[in-house]
């Protein structure tokens, strides 16, 4: 099984955070979604993996560049966007004559991948598809599907004011090579997967329901509440952990920045001579995890609330649980990177 981790796009709903990483990058528990997606695929077996890039391309080229997947993922850039049905036909020499995955990478997901592929080998009879779904609570900004009774997709309903159900695509799939054939026939660049491909194989497309964790990342309100909900976080400590972006101190202000920006409140840095902080919501920027304790005795003198607020962890170390923390203080945390002892 070969894999498309499709990494292009320009990430607008994340605003000002945008302009400082590509979606694919954005950090979830101190780690880029990417990295969560390539550790998934070498769970599941998937050697050979295919990166698109177009937004910050030398952001995402750095970090593959510095983590162990070095030299064993394909880059692949483009100059213009072309939608996933044209990312697909531009790379079907890397496809090949069997089926390949394609994986919106600006999704955070906990799923068995292999589960998912053993799914699509005992597909239905003539689908040329599988597509992964997940149970969503905004169905309206969602693709929604109906099924029949082999679990084969009958309608779709692609972002509709008053969606059947909220039974959605996770925008990853399986792909027989016609699904390519069929993309590459309509003779252009640009595809789009949603409205031009996944209308033709209605009735032909498989799907296999996600039991574990989903969520787009594609605004500032996921991203921070994906750093609470996701407890998928894959330790390895026989290895040091990947140095992930934002890799120095001057992108993380950046991002720190962005980040309270995007929200419209202050950026405040923890003074290490601070006896308290200004009263009000902040995102208030923190060197190191360890520092948690420390804010939240200067937020409760400055009678602000820790809900009201969120932190920015330049760093934290392996095990770091946003959703311990959050449970712990009250307070809504956001880490840039994890480093191990000897980077600390």
């Amino acid at each position: 099984m070969r894999a498309i981790l499709l990494a292009a796009g320009l990430g607008t709903r994340l605003g000002p955070l945008a302009k400082i990483l590509p979606k694919c990058l954005m950090p979830v528990n101190g780690r880029p979604l990417l990295e969560y997606w390539l550790r998934s695929l070498d769970a599941a077996g998937v050697s050979e993996i295919l990166v698109n890039t177009h937004h910050l391309p030398h952001l995402v080229r750095g970090w593959l560049t510095e983590s162990r997947w070095a030299g064993r993922v394909r880059m692949v850039h483009e100059p213009v966007l072309l939608g996933t049905g044209g990312t697909l036909v531009a790379n079907q020499d890397f496809c090949g004559a069997g089926p390949v995955m394609l994986v919106h990478a600006d999704n955070l997901c906990d799923a068995p991948l292999e589960r998912f592929i053993a799914a699509h080998s005992q597909r239905a009879p003539g689908a040329a598809m599988t597509m992964m779904t997940f149970a969503t609570d905004s169905p309206q900004n969602c693709g929604i599907l109906e099924l029949d009774e082999l679990g084969v997709v009958r309608d779709f309903h692609e972002k509709v004011s008053r969606p059947p159900g909220n039974l959605a695509n996770a925008a990853v799939y399986i792909v027989e090579p016609e699904v390519g054939d069929y993309a590459a026939s309509f003779g252009k660049d640009e595809v789009d997967f949603s409205t031009e491909v996944i209308p033709y194989f209605l009735g032909r497309i498989q799907s296999w329901h996600n039991p574990g964790y989903h969520r787009d990342i594609g605004n500032v309100a996921s991203l921070l509440a994906a750093q609470v909900e996701f407890s998928g976080v894959i330790e390895d400590q026989e290895s040091p952990p990947v140095d992930n972006a934002p890799a120095d101190g001057a992108q993380a202000l950046a991002l720190a920045e962005s980040l309270a920006e995007a929200l419209g409140l202050p950026l405040v840095p923890l003074d290490p001579l601070a006896a308290k902080l200004p009263p009000g919501p902040a995102v208030l920027r923190l060197p190191h995890s360890s520092d948690l304790d420390r804010a939240i005795g200067l937020l409760h003198k400055s009678r602000t609330d820790s809900k009201d607020c969120v932190a920015f962890l330049d760093t934290a170390s392996p095990g770091f649980s946003a959703r311990k923390e959050y449970n712990r203080l009250g307070l809504r945390c956001i880490a840039a990177r994890i480093v191990g002892p000897a980077q600390q």
